[in-house]
């Protein structure tokens, strides 16, 4: 969600990275490179992605931890004897 989208919202969907160019001894060199989209588009990008971050955060709070606490009490049940449980010959 950080890389992926953020780069494919300023970046673009373009798959080619690469374009010959010619230096100074007029030999074609491989140069690398992705062209960012337009400034206005930049500008609203970014922010709609913060959103996007912020959306996924708190779906991610409410449900993804919500899951994982649950399946890690069950777990330390699982795992852990407690007190009570334990024999008078144990210290």
């Amino acid at each position: 969600m950080l890389r992926v989208v953020l780069v494919r919202m300023v970046y673009g969907w373009s798959g080619e990275i690469t374009n010959m160019e010619k230096n100074a001894e007029g030999i074609d060199m491989e140069v690398r490179y992705l062209k960012r989209v337009g400034t206005g588009w930049f500008f609203v990008a970014v922010p709609v992605w913060v959103g996007m971050v912020y959306c996924v955060a708190w779906v991610w709070t409410r449900v993804v931890d919500v899951v994982c606490a649950r399946i890690t009490k069950r777990l330390e049940g699982w795992m852990f004897v407690r007190e009570e449980e334990k024999g008078a010959g144990f210290v």
